[in-house]
Protein backbone atom coordinates (compact mmCIF):
# COMPACT_ATOMS: atom_id res chain seq x y z
CA UNK A 1 0.00 0.00 0.00
CA UNK A 2 2.47 2.58 1.01
CA UNK A 3 4.80 1.34 -2.46
CA UNK A 4 1.78 2.22 -4.47
CA UNK A 5 0.84 5.63 -2.62
CA UNK A 6 5.29 6.75 -3.21
CA UNK A 7 4.71 5.93 -7.05
CA UNK A 8 0.96 7.54 -7.50
CA UNK A 9 1.80 11.04 -9.47
CA UNK A 10 -2.12 12.16 -8.79
CA UNK A 11 -1.54 16.14 -7.52
CA UNK A 12 1.95 16.04 -8.18
CA UNK A 13 1.00 18.84 -10.37
CA UNK A 14 -1.03 21.08 -8.17
CA UNK A 15 2.11 21.07 -5.39
CA UNK A 16 4.32 21.94 -8.34
CA UNK A 17 2.24 25.17 -9.36
CA UNK A 18 1.41 25.85 -5.16
CA UNK A 19 5.19 25.92 -5.28
CA UNK A 20 5.54 28.66 -8.19
CA UNK A 21 3.04 30.33 -8.28
CA UNK A 22 4.25 32.97 -5.68
CA UNK A 23 6.96 33.62 -7.44
CA UNK A 24 5.34 33.56 -10.66
CA UNK A 25 3.15 36.41 -9.50
CA UNK A 26 5.78 38.22 -7.65
CA UNK A 27 7.50 38.33 -10.73
CA UNK A 28 4.22 39.64 -12.65
CA UNK A 29 3.46 42.03 -10.56
CA UNK A 30 7.22 43.60 -10.57
CA UNK A 31 6.56 43.78 -14.07
CA UNK A 32 3.39 45.92 -13.63
CA UNK A 33 5.29 48.41 -11.24
CA UNK A 34 8.21 48.32 -13.41
CA UNK A 35 6.07 49.01 -16.69
CA UNK A 36 3.89 51.91 -14.69
CA UNK A 37 7.15 53.43 -13.70
CA UNK A 38 8.84 53.55 -17.30
CA UNK A 39 5.57 55.43 -18.06
CA UNK A 40 5.53 58.43 -15.77
CA UNK A 41 9.16 58.59 -16.79
CA UNK A 42 8.00 59.01 -19.98
CA UNK A 43 5.57 61.44 -19.05
CA UNK A 44 8.68 62.87 -16.96
CA UNK A 45 10.13 63.27 -20.28
CA UNK A 46 7.28 64.92 -22.20
CA UNK A 47 6.68 67.24 -19.83
CA UNK A 48 10.31 68.70 -19.79
CA UNK A 49 10.09 68.93 -23.91
CA UNK A 50 7.04 71.10 -23.06
CA UNK A 51 8.94 73.45 -21.03
CA UNK A 52 12.01 73.86 -23.40
CA UNK A 53 9.60 74.81 -26.38
CA UNK A 54 7.97 77.25 -24.26
CA UNK A 55 11.45 78.14 -23.12
CA UNK A 56 12.33 78.52 -26.88
CA UNK A 57 9.57 81.51 -26.95
CA UNK A 58 10.39 82.86 -23.80
CA UNK A 59 13.49 82.27 -21.93
CA UNK A 60 13.21 84.41 -19.63
CA UNK A 61 9.97 83.61 -18.22
CA UNK A 62 10.87 81.01 -16.02
CA UNK A 63 7.09 81.14 -13.97
CA UNK A 64 5.94 80.30 -17.34
CA UNK A 65 8.25 77.33 -18.05
CA UNK A 66 6.77 75.77 -14.69
CA UNK A 67 3.53 76.43 -15.87
CA UNK A 68 3.90 74.88 -18.72
CA UNK A 69 5.72 72.12 -17.36
CA UNK A 70 2.51 71.21 -14.81
CA UNK A 71 0.09 72.23 -17.94
CA UNK A 72 1.37 69.40 -20.14
CA UNK A 73 0.64 66.01 -18.71
CA UNK A 74 -1.42 64.03 -16.28
CA UNK A 75 1.08 64.10 -13.25
CA UNK A 76 -0.14 65.86 -9.94
CA UNK A 77 1.87 69.10 -9.70
CA UNK A 78 2.04 68.59 -5.86
CA UNK A 79 4.43 65.56 -6.75
CA UNK A 80 6.71 67.31 -9.06
CA UNK A 81 9.68 69.52 -8.79
CA UNK A 82 10.44 71.18 -11.66
CA UNK A 83 14.26 73.30 -11.82
CA UNK A 84 14.94 75.72 -14.52
CA UNK A 85 18.42 77.04 -15.16
CA UNK A 86 19.71 79.10 -17.61
CA UNK A 87 24.29 78.87 -19.11
CA UNK A 88 25.61 80.90 -21.57
CA UNK A 89 28.55 79.70 -23.33
CA UNK A 90 31.38 80.43 -26.05
CA UNK A 91 31.87 79.01 -29.58
CA UNK A 92 34.97 77.35 -28.27
CA UNK A 93 32.86 75.84 -24.77
CA UNK A 94 33.97 78.41 -22.35
CA UNK A 95 31.26 79.46 -19.76
CA UNK A 96 30.67 82.44 -19.70
CA UNK A 97 28.53 85.06 -17.45
CA UNK A 98 24.94 85.33 -18.92
CA UNK A 99 24.60 88.96 -17.93
CA UNK A 100 27.73 91.04 -19.36
CA UNK A 101 29.82 88.01 -20.19
CA UNK A 102 32.00 88.57 -23.18
CA UNK A 103 33.45 85.88 -25.71
CA UNK A 104 36.67 86.14 -27.71
CA UNK A 105 35.12 85.26 -30.61
CA UNK A 106 30.97 85.71 -31.25
CA UNK A 107 28.67 86.55 -28.49
CA UNK A 108 27.72 83.94 -26.04
CA UNK A 109 25.50 81.23 -26.73
CA UNK A 110 22.16 80.96 -24.28
CA UNK A 111 21.53 77.93 -23.26
CA UNK A 112 18.03 77.00 -20.83
CA UNK A 113 18.01 73.68 -19.20
CA UNK A 114 14.73 72.15 -17.58
CA UNK A 115 15.05 69.27 -15.13
CA UNK A 116 11.40 67.70 -14.03
CA UNK A 117 11.84 65.72 -10.81
CA UNK A 118 9.12 63.42 -8.90
CA UNK A 119 8.83 61.04 -6.22
CA UNK A 120 7.19 58.11 -7.88
CA UNK A 121 5.13 55.64 -5.49
CA UNK A 122 5.57 51.85 -5.96
CA UNK A 123 2.34 49.98 -6.16
CA UNK A 124 3.66 47.46 -4.02
CA UNK A 125 6.44 47.37 -1.41
CA UNK A 126 9.99 45.50 -2.88
CA UNK A 127 12.68 44.71 0.21
CA UNK A 128 15.41 47.28 -0.28
CA UNK A 129 13.86 49.75 -2.67
CA UNK A 130 11.17 51.61 -0.07
CA UNK A 131 7.29 52.64 -0.86
CA UNK A 132 8.94 55.17 -3.70
CA UNK A 133 11.71 55.72 -6.48
CA UNK A 134 12.96 59.02 -7.96
CA UNK A 135 12.46 59.72 -11.28
CA UNK A 136 13.65 62.84 -13.36
CA UNK A 137 13.74 64.05 -16.54
CA UNK A 138 16.11 66.76 -18.43
CA UNK A 139 15.66 68.75 -21.39
CA UNK A 140 17.88 71.36 -22.78
CA UNK A 141 18.14 73.71 -25.39
CA UNK A 142 19.93 76.59 -27.18
CA UNK A 143 17.72 79.86 -27.50
CA UNK A 144 19.82 82.14 -28.44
Amino acid sequence: MIRRLIRDQTGASAVEFALVAPMLIALVLGLVDFGQAMRERMQLTAAAHAGIQYAALNPNNLGGISGAVTASGSIPSARLSITTSTACECSDGTSVACAGGACPVGSPRTYVTVTVAESYPLLFHYPGLGTSVSLSAQASQRVE
